[in-house]
């Protein structure tokens, strides 16, 4: 689902110094390109107008992958200047309340890109079924499968899903009689009990970081639900805008427009 993105690059360090570029600033040479193509660390995460942005943890994040492959990892001060001028310089430029950030290490380089978002959009969604030789990253994978999940290589998920997208789907989780995480967004599945929340955890969890920035409430959380059991869902994308599922797997769940309730609106 082709999302605006911000006109906005932030950089640093480069030559320049620190600065703010256009979208069209180049960022990656040929040299560069070739010599680490799908090593780069990188992280999604939600940014809330006003609220401040943990950057040790986003550069904690970054740091193991970037050990593990051998990429030299900027310091603080480099990742406390970008990600400050990037929050200034996309809410200067949008009215959104939340942006969905991207920050990847290139060449000693940190940079920051962004996709302005609402919180929730009443548009239904279907999540189908992927297939068998796909599945979701996990905590028990090897710890090089875990450090790839951090980087930019993720030819098998994007081809995946480029599949689902042909098919009228958003997202896919494995067949089966349970409910369980998704490839590549979140679940929340509405239960008898209440809402519950269903992601991997990995290679980050998107229900953590949207609690975490006060736009989802705390939820319990399970690995897997049956399906009869799923009484409405919700699916919230690596973008973090939450949309009502329609299709869930080969189930179909009546759509519920108004925002849920454990969404706080912007």
């Amino acid at each position: 689902m082709p999302a605006p993105t911000l006109d906005v690059v932030a950089v640093a360090p480069a030559e320049r110094g620190h600065h703010i570029g256009d979208i069209n600033t180049p960022i990656i040479d040929p040299a560069e390109l070739i010599a680490g193509l799908g090593t780069y660390p990188t992280l999604t995460f939600p940014i809330r107008r006003g609220r401040p942005v943990d950057v040790t943890a986003v550069r904690d994040f970054l740091g193991a992958p970037a050990e593990f492959f051998g990429i030299d990892l900027p310091g603080a001060e480099e990742f406390e200047h970008v990600v400050t001028a990037f929050v200034a310089a996309a809410f200067a430029r949008s009215p959104a309340s939340l942006v969905a950030a991207t920050i990847t290490v290139v060449g000693a380089r940190v940079v920051l890109t962004g996709v302005p978002g609402a919180v929730f959009s009443d548009i239904p969604v279907r999540v189908g079924h992927l297939a068998h030789r796909y599945r979701p990253t996990n905590a028990g994978d090897a710890h090089w499968l875990r450090m790839a999940a951090r980087t930019v290589s993720r030819a098998d998920a994007d081809q995946q899903l480029r599949d689902l997208w042909e098919q009228g789907c958003v997202d896919g989780i494995p067949a089966g009689p349970v409910i369980t995480a998704p490839l590549a967004g979140a679940l929340v599945l509405q239960t008898a009990v209440g809402p519950v929340g269903v992601d991997t955890g990995e290679p980050v969890s998107i229900l953590d970081q949207l609690r975490d920035c006060a736009v989802l409430a705390e939820l319990p959380r399970r690995a897997a639900v049956p399906a009869p059991e799923t009484r409405r869902a919700w699916w919230i994308a690596p973008q973090f805008v939450t949309h009502p599922i329609a299709l869930l797997g080969e189930q179909a769940l009546p759509v519920d427009p108004k925002p849920p309730s454990f969404l706080e609106q912007l």
